[in-house]
């Protein structure tokens, strides 16, 4: 998926997630709360992961990188 180009886009994306209906989130709820939520959600990220270092000497190694 790519990212949402409109904030059309983005409110139907907050519509379907949370189950909200259309009237609810133009007149029920703030824009910055709904910015929020978003913000706020649960996702997955791809990270790297923590180098592991056995010992001074590999301490030393990787503190020169």
């Amino acid at each position: 998926m790519t990212g949402l180009h409109s904030p059309w886009g983005l409110l139907g994306e907050i519509m379907k997630e949370r189950g909200y209906t259309h009237d609810y989130v133009l007149w029920g709820v703030s824009w910055i709360n709904l910015l929020m939520e978003r913000a706020d959600a649960p996702r997955y990220t791809k990270k790297q992961f923590a180098p592991f270092v056995d010992g001074a000497g590999g301490l030393k190694q990787r503190l020169r990188r």
